[in-house]
């Protein structure tokens, strides 16, 4: 066997002092086993792998079909594949918890462990399929925000939430490993939410498996799914998202299936269908069968995404979110990792008055693409804005009115806008010119002058920022609209950059440094003695330096 031991975080020094867990200091601490996932995932994860493949074996199993004889078992043995594949990540897993940390080992030929210290363990999520649930296993993400998460896929629920908390508990504990006291169980919200409720998921977990965490103290609710919020769904992007993958899968299957034999000549028939309708026609069926389905599609996106949504607020410093209904999923976070709120308005969804409240964390990698800060799925302004207020401890930053940058910032947005309209406006004539293009084609020109110009205007009047009840507000964007609200004491730096044309009418681009996924929240466009204000505010010790 070939061993690489991968280290996430390095792990703390090996002496202890003081008594842990009723061990002696002197005595020498029994090994914590190794512990397998549940054995009856097995149902379910072959199945998954199965579907995974299906893009690719699609085709070669239609293909095997028809030809028959010795192309069948071509099908059988890549169907194999993802099955045994399955069978053997399942048989080499293992993860404990131990010696401060919780080791995740996997690999069949070429062995690796991967630790994660637990003091620096800072999200935990929990995720169930409709088939995990029935079978009462979970999908464990653990991150502590330096390099990618672990993932622990079939975990018994109740260990599962036993480990949720334990991890959260011990992230949140300075003090010695193992000093601490009580027992923990799993948390009955979570695990109604993920497996249906029951017996078998309360509790306590077995020593061997997690260790003792402190008790958890009573939720507090701050947000829970209305079914009204249903109407703000047609005005996402899920709807197109979705219509956008289920074409691209069929385009593809078609593009593999045209070759052959049998299948290809039901293509052609279809194909030469279509051709003969009258294609204004057919463009006119197109766009109503696109009015009628993205939205539906939308709806049933938003309810599979956040049906029975939840957020509340555990005694322990923590914030957690359960949410969907095929495939739910729960999210812990520290709540000593939240640096602010983002209360983002896209532009659809600001048609009927929603909005969707996002969390700044800190310790999410860069590439992590989680909806782990997700605090509110689109809903009614008013509901985003009291959430945001009630997760800051204050709603003023959400609510305060925010200072104008000036005319001069707002006329740039409207000459970059003009100068774009002009680019587009400029290919269209050259494209009728040289390449002979219907002249009509020129009119197409008033839309993109019409479309930056309400671009321009929606960018004017989102151009703002505060200093309230110490946090930084700035506001933004027009698709979409978000503004920013970041903890005076979560600011790390700030960084001044202007371009030419900024510097000869006085104005600055502000970024203010904060350690999260996106490294700052940008201000664009403010006076510079606005920004010199800002900075002397909120970080006099700097205010010097920028200054010079």
């Amino acid at each position: 066997m070939i061993e690489d031991v991968s280290v996430g975080v390095a792990p703390s020094s090996d002496v202890e002092s003081g008594s842990a867990g009723g061990v002696h200091p002197g005595a020498e601490r029994p090994e914590v086993p190794w512990q397998r996932t549940a054995a009856r995932s097995m149902l379910v994860s072959p199945v998954k792998a199965l579907w995974d493949a299906v893009p690719t074996m699609a085709p070669m199993v239609l293909v095997g079909v028809a030809k028959g004889g010795w192309a069948q078992w071509l099908i059988v043995a890549g169907l194999l594949v993802p099955v045994g594949t399955a069978l053997m990540q399942w048989f080499f897993l293992r993860f404990r918890v131990a010696e401060g940390q919780f080791q995740v080992r996997r690999g069949v030929l070429a062995r690796h462990q991967t630790t994660m210290q637990l003091t620096k363990i800072r999200a935990v999520d929990v995720q169930a399929t409709a088939m995990r649930r029935v079978l009462r296993v979970c999908d464990l993400t653990i991150s502590t925000g330096a390099g990618a998460p672990i993932e622990v896929k079939g975990v018994d629920a109740a260990v599962a939430h036993g480990l949720r908390q334990t991890l959260l508990a011990r992230a949140s504990y300075d003090g010695p490993e193992g000093a601490i006291p009580g027992g923990v169980a799993p948390d009955a919200a979570v695990s109604d939410a993920l497996v249906g409720g029951g017996s078998g998921v309360g509790g306590s977990v077995s020593s061997g498996v997690v260790p003792s965490a402190p008790e958890v103290a009573v939720a507090t609710d701050l947000l829970r799914w209305r079914s009204s919020w249903l109407r703000f769904a047609p005005f996402t992007m899920g709807g197109i998202a979705a219509a956008g993958a289920v074409v691209a899968f069929v385009s593809n299957i078609v593009r593999d299936l045209d070759d052959s034999s049998w299948i290809g000549e039901h293509i052609g028939v279809v194909t030469g269908w279509l051709h003969a309708i009258d294609p204004v026609l057919l463009v006119v069926v197109a766009a109503v069968l696109a009015v009628l389905l993205i939205p539906a599609l939308a709806v049933v996106t938003y309810v599979l995404s956040n049906w029975n949504f939840r957020l509340w607020r555990s005694g322990d410093g923590a914030l957690h979110v359960t949410r969907g209904l095929l495939t739910t999923h729960a999210t812990s976070v520290e709540e000593s990792r939240l640096r602010g709120v983002v209360l983002e308005r896209p532009l659809l969804l600001r048609l009927p008055s929603g909005a969707r409240g996002k969390a700044l964390l800190t310790g999410v990698p860069a590439d992590h693409t989680s909806t782990s800060d997700l605090l509110c799925p689109p809903a009614p302004l008013d509901e985003v804005v009291g959430l945001l207020g009630t997760v800051l401890g204050s709603a003023d930053p959400v609510t305060v009115d925010l200072i104008r940058h000036g005319p001069i910032a707002v006329r740039r947005r409207f000459v970059r806008g003009a100068w774009c309209a002009l680019a587009w406006t400029a290919l269209w004539v050259f494209l009728v010119w040289q390449q002979h293009w219907p002249s009509w084609v020129v009119s197409v020109a008033v839309v993109a002058w019409v479309w930056e110009g309400l671009l321009a205007w929606g960018r004017a009047q989102s151009l703002g920022h505060a200093w309230c009840a110490d946090y930084v507000v700035g506001r933004t964007g027009v698709m979409p609209q978000q503004r920013s609200m970041v903890r005076a004491s979560a600011v790390i730096g700030w960084q001044f950059s202007q371009t030419w044309f900024q510097r000869r009418v006085n104005l600055v681009t502000v970024q203010v440094m904060v350690a999260t996924k996106g490294g700052s929240v940008t201000i664009p466009d403010m006076p510079y003695e606005q920004a010199v204000a800002l900075v002397g505010a909120v970080s006099p010790d700097l205010c010097a330096r920028v200054r010079a």
